[in-house]
């Protein structure tokens, strides 16, 4: 079983976004983000997106 990183999933994130450093209010295009690239974490989305605030 693979382990991924959250904090590899939110680099990810930026670097297919562009985003440098996201905004709090920038939760809506994770979501969706996560949904095409990583659907088995939308479930822990907000737990993933709260580490980086």
């Amino acid at each position: 079983m693979n382990t991924i990183d959250s904090d590899d999933v939110l680099m990810e994130f930026c670097d297919k976004t562009g985003f440098e450093d996201p905004h709090p209010n920038d939760f809506p295009m994770f979501l969706e983000f996560l949904q095409h690239e990583y659907p088995d974490l939308v479930d822990a989305a907000w737990l993933i997106w709260k580490q980086w605030f």
